[in-house]
């Protein structure tokens, strides 16, 4: 998450997921050993939305 590229795409999906319901897809069966816990926790941190994990 420190690389500028990485930093990039962070904000790109923030924005999108303040502009509509938005889903992080990943093929790691259980979300607390993935990235894209990560990102939704900061996502929603910078939000203030909820998540909810299908």
């Amino acid at each position: 998450m420190a690389e500028p590229a990485a930093q990039l795409e962070l904000a790109r999906a923030t924005a999108i997921a303040a502009e509509r319901k938005t889903a992080l897809l990943c093929y790691e069966a259980d979300h607390c050993g993935c990235h894209r816990k990560i990102l939704a926790d900061t996502i929603a941190e910078d939000l203030g939305c909820e998540i909810e994990n299908l």
